[in-house]
């Protein structure tokens, strides 16, 4: 399906009744931000757009639900997303993205299945959308340096703002004691030996 005006204002609406109305907030923060930086870095920004308004489009289902339909679908997860099941609507996300929104660009799907925990080289808007969904606009968590020094970062340079990401995950997992995906660390070490390689 190509991605127009009218696609757009079907999701939107769509998204509007299946999600509450702080999360659909966030999911208009990210949508638009992602576009903002797709645009800067000269990438398909409606792509961006539209990866970004679905990212959170599983939002609306239960938790044991998504797990269950991404067991019986045999949709790929890692041990953490089947001990941690609120990461769930990310794949289960990507799934729905294709069978109820009509969606079937691998680039979106990808930027929809990855946003919680990113991968090592991901795609622009992959790491847009990853970006994006840890600091929009209404986004107020600390992080060294600020959300708004990391914001200007991701307009000059995706590779140093998704390691600053990384990075801030794993110092809240290890502050808090909880335990973060393997995949957050390689996100970390891939994009922290290529900005040490200059790549």
């Amino acid at each position: 399906m190509e991605v127009s005006n009218e696609l757009v204002l079907t999701i939107e609406h769509k998204l509007q009744q299946a999600l509450y109305p702080k999360r659909y907030v966030h999911t208009l923060g990210v949508a638009y931000l992602s576009a903002s930086l797709a645009m800067c870095h000269g990438t398909s920004h409606r792509d961006a757009l539209i990866a970004g308004l679905l990212h959170d489009c599983a939002k609306n289902h239960p938790e044991d639900f998504m797990l269950s339909e991404c067991l019986r679908l045999n949709i790929e997860l890692s041990e953490c997303e089947k001990q941690i099941p609120e990461l769930i609507h990310a794949p289960y996300g990507s799934y729905l993205a294709q069978t109820e929104y009509g969606i079937h660009q691998d680039d979106i799907l990808l930027a929809i299945r990855n946003h919680t925990l990113g991968r090592p080289n991901m795609t622009p808007i992959e790491q847009i959308v990853y970006l994006a969904d840890y600091f929009e606009p209404e986004r107020t968590h600390q992080t060294s340096p600020s959300l708004d020094e990391i914001r200007k970062i991701a307009f000059q340079n995706l590779d140093m703002a998704t390691y600053l990401v990384s990075k801030n995950s794993i110092h809240y997992f290890e502050t808090t004691g909880k335990n973060a995906d393997p995949m957050t660390y390689r996100v970390f070490e891939y994009y922290k030996d290529k900005i040490q390689k200059g790549e």
